[in-house]
């Protein structure tokens, strides 16, 4: 171990969903022991989620994932979700991504599941927050402190870690629904199986409708609220200018809302783990 010399092989991974879990299968997989940390809930993933690579040693369910345009241009797309031109490289991303042909989706579900599977025994429940990683972990036992660890990788929403309230984080909030049977909830919106549908007309209330895996979903914009039941709000990161933690070398943010990126993909969590700590 070049990086951590005499350093023991131990880490602390905080968070539980798909990054958290992923990024512990790395360390396990690697020979490293390690320590969740997490308020111990199971994710429900709900979105138009998928694995955009596989995560070598769990279900490695294969698919595709066509992507289809109607109503408009992708400049009205981009007006229809944001009411602006163009935000965050959103309209660079809309132009390469629907110009492609239907690319290959692993199923990310049954890889969460076979991972919590493998690691929920392995979860220390914990309401993780700046004073509470600051304070060096006091209150969690014997052998929970910061100098037994020689890697730290965050998975949790960034704004938890966040000790600068002159950080911003920028987000936008939208309104979804998907399948729920548990629930008793329903997607209204059907979309053919394997694809994602990007809507830019104003005269439909939703802007895109997917059926991933046989779990579907449909999103509108955050000023178009549709009067049904299940609906829920969701605040999606894009952006952040945080970067507590991130000057300790050894600390990693990984997922979408972990680093708080929009570009970050979940089977990044995985990959950046094992560079990490090669």
């Amino acid at each position: 171990m070049r990086l951590f010399g005499r350093a023991p092989k131990r880490a602390l991974v905080m968070g539980c969903g798909p990054a958290g879990l992923f990024a512990a299968h790395a360390l396990a997989q690697a020979g490293w022991d390690f320590d969740i940390m997490s308020i111990r809930r199971r994710s429900e993933i709900y979105g138009a989620q998928y694995l955009h690579a596989p995560i070598p040693g769990l279900p490695e369910i294969k698919g595709e994932i066509a992507y289809d345009f109607t109503g408009g241009s992708v400049e009205d797309y981009i007006m229809k979700v944001y009411g602006k031109l163009p935000p965050f490289g959103e309209l660079r991303w809309a132009q390469s991504t629907l110009s492609e042909d239907p690319r290959p989706a692993w199923d990310l579900r049954a890889a969460y599941l076979a991972a919590w599977n493998l690691y929920a025994d392995r979860i220390t429940h914990a309401d993780i927050s700046p004073g509470w990683l600051g304070g060096g972990l006091r209150g969690l036992g014997e052998g929970h402190d910061l100098q037994s660890y020689a890697v730290f990788i965050s998975s949790i929403p960034a704004p938890s870690l966040c000790g600068n309230p002159r950080h911003e984080f920028r987000s936008q909030n939208v309104w979804a629904v998907g399948d729920a049977p548990e629930r008793g909830v329903f997607c209204p919106v059907t979309v053919p199986d394997g694809s994602i549908v990007y809507n830019a007309s104003r005269d439909t209330g939703w802007y895109r409708a997917s059926n991933i895996f046989k779990y579907r979903t449909v999103e509108w914009p955050e000023n178009r609220r549709p009067p049904i039941e299940g609906v829920a709000e969701v605040s999606k990161p894009l952006n952040t200018s945080c970067n507590c933690w991130l000057e300790h070398p050894r600390f990693l943010r990984v997922g979408r809302y972990g680093a708080w990126d929009k570009t970050q993909h979940v089977h990044h969590a995985y990959q950046r783990t094992l560079e990490l700590i090669s």
